[in-house]
């Protein structure tokens, strides 16, 4: 556990650097240099971090004749472009090791890229926020999830041709990042203050009261066919216990809420910015998703992942705001608040499946 420790923390305070006067191109260095750093510690690893064996498997028996139709899980069909990429790798010589450290290194130099588009001022905040809002060793929709956050630019500049493109690949890698398709038309709306607050506010009501209706709302489905409403009884009962109920407690929505007024005040000094209105409704919708099936229908969360991005984004803000208003010691000591947010995400996961992540084991080992 003592290498997550060292380079979580190492990590998290190097963030200090974007309050130093330095050039961009030092920033893009260091942003570089953790690239590779934890491509190689995401990718070195062997039988460590959750769905281990599983994709392991994915890898070592799928063909080129099964392109469009590898089944795992006994039941489900792999999407073809997670299968392109296994087949990819396997068909130069690589071994797993090989495709892990390939697929971290295009989800590390996506965020990368994206922290340095995004936030030319605090690129290495942005990414670092990125990194601890996420799990330790990212799987297949991680990989997802990235692609959408480069679709993120698309959506701010209204190319819809470029951002169509990035969604289907992303869906023939997860299907679940077709959740992601309407919101382009949504998400560069000025919503108001008070409708997001209520939002919500409403999200976490009904988070509390949805496994008591949910029922009705299955057989009220009934005319979308068995199959519709059987997935949704699975979801209903499948993954309880994916995530600890008590981590949605009230130092969790406080902090939330107060993002959310930050956030809120950020865009009312900063009239006409469509990025900034894209990036605070993702942040809503995130926390909406979330708060509505954190108790119940579990595995409906991994959607709000396209959208929590913005969760990071929104300190880069912040520490862009408090700079330009106030003296740089109150500067640090705001940064040293995030930070001590980002290490409070890390030590959330620790708690999550730690017989899976600890103790860390290297493929270097085995050999």
């Amino acid at each position: 556990m003592l290498i997550y420790f060292i380079l979580y923390f190492v990590l998290i305070f190097s963030g200090i650097l974007d309050l130093c006067n330095i050039p961009a191109s030092k920033k893009r260095f260091l942003l570089f240099f953790w690239v590779v750093v934890l491509t190689l510690f995401r990718g070195l690893r062997w039988e460590t971090g959750t769905d281990w064996y599983m994709y392991l498997d994915i890898f070592e028996r799928i063909q080129w004749s099964e392109l469009f139709s590898f089944i795992r899980y006994g039941e489900q069909k792999l999407e073809f472009g997670y299968a392109f990429l296994n087949l990819v790798v396997k068909s130069f010589g690589g071994g797993y090791t090989t495709f892990l450290i390939f697929t971290n290194a295009i989800i590390l130099l996506i965020y990368a890229d994206f922290s340095c588009k995004h936030s030319q001022r605090f690129p290495l905040l942005l990414f670092i926020a990125i990194i601890t809002a996420n799990n330790f060793f990212p799987v297949r929709q991680s990989l997802t999830v990235a692609i959408v956050m480069y679709s993120y630019r698309y959506v701010i500049n209204r190319d819809f041709v470029k951002f169509i493109v990035s969604i289907l690949i992303a869906i023939s890698i997860h299907s679940a990042s077709l959740i992601f398709l309407p919101f382009y038309f949504l998400l560069r709306i000025k919503v108001p203050s008070l409708l997001l607050y209520v939002i919500m506010l409403s999200s976490l009501f009904v988070g509390e009261y949805l496994f008591k209706v949910m029922g009705y709302v299955i057989n009220g489905l009934s005319f979308l066919g068995s199959h519709f409403t059987r997935r949704l009884e699975i979801y209903a009962t499948m993954a309880e216990g994916m995530f600890d109920k008590t981590e949605r407690s009230l130092f969790n929505v406080f902090v939330n809420f107060v993002f959310l007024s930050l956030f809120l005040v950020v865009r009312k000094n900063r009239h006409g910015n469509y990025q900034l209105n894209v990036f605070l409704n993702s942040f809503v919708i995130g926390l909406a998703i979330t708060n509505m099936f954190y108790t119940y229908m579990q595995e409906l969360v991994r959607f709000a992942s396209y959208f929590t991005i913005a969760s990071a984004v929104i300190y880069p803000y912040l520490m862009e705001y408090f700079k330009q208003r106030y003296k740089l010691t109150l500067s640090l000591i705001f940064f040293f608040v995030l930070a001590l947010l980002m290490m409070h995400r890390f030590l959330r996961l620790l708690d999550f499946y730690p017989d899976n992540h600890f103790p860390y084991k290297s493929v270097i080992s085995f050999l």
